[in-house]
């Protein structure tokens, strides 16, 4: 027993908003039966040619379609193809948010900025085009950077959004400005008796806390070194 047609064809699967999109579908029968081709599912508008099988389309908006194309032959035979086709703006994504006017970070700390764009209703991806090492930029347009204390100084940065079509926005580019951490850490020593007899051994806290965080905690006492644990404390209940 002879099968019904082969559609052959991998169509495209993506478009843009007002332009025409001209699809092929090619099929072939076993039986070397003529072949007739038709839709099962299609958005308003488009159509296919029953006996080249070319599909004609001109979207009029942004979103998803979806596709059933029916490849018949003479003997009533049929088999389908079924795609989504994604129709993209035809206008570029624009990116909105204000650009960092001279944004400034100490080394050791986290400096972001999030990337707000105008998508008419396409998907975008971003991109860095020049940037510290170090510095990321995410699907969700977070941009996110710690530099080192050897990147103190400035750095360039320049980005753009793409949509699903192909087209770029503007690109944004600023400098930010890395300086060395000027500010000391807080130190505190809590001791965890209110009342403490004279000659009595205690048990002490050390809490430290830093803009760039805490590297290492010590406590000396008339010039003598006390062993903190790893939660800094220290004394006989330790």
């Amino acid at each position: 027993m002879r099968g019904p047609p082969v559609i052959t064809t991998q169509p495209k699967t993506d478009t843009t908003e007002s332009m025409q999109y001209t699809q092929p579908i090619v099929a072939t029968d076993p039986q070397g039966q003529s072949i007739t081709y038709s839709f099962a599912s299609y958005p308003v508008g488009m159509t296919i040619d029953s006996h080249t099988g070319i599909i004609n389309w001109l979207p009029q908006s942004t979103g998803y379609a979806v596709i059933t194309v029916v490849a018949t032959n003479q003997s009533g035979k049929t088999s389908s193809l079924t795609y989504t086709l994604n129709v993209h703006s035809n206008i570029a994504p624009y990116i909105y948010s204000p650009v960092p006017t001279d944004p400034q970070v100490t080394a050791g700390t986290k400096y972001e900025y999030d990337v707000q764009v105008l998508t008419h209703n396409d998907t975008v991806t971003y991109q860095l085009d020049q940037a510290p090492a170090g510095m990321t930029l995410d699907s969700l347009g977070r941009l996110i950077w710690t530099p080192t204390t050897s990147q103190v100084g400035p750095a360039t940065v320049s980005l753009h959004a793409t949509n699903g079509g192909g087209l770029p926005s503007q690109e944004v580019t600023f400098t930010v400005n890395v300086v060395h951490d000027t500010t000391p850490p807080t130190v505190s020593l809590q001791f965890l008796k209110p009342k403490i007899p004279y000659g009595a051994s205690v048990t002490a806290l050390v809490s430290a806390t830093d803009n760039v965080g805490v590297a290492t905690t010590s406590l000396t006492v008339n010039g003598q070194p006390v062993k903190l644990d790893t939660a800094r404390r220290c004394g006989p209940d330790v």
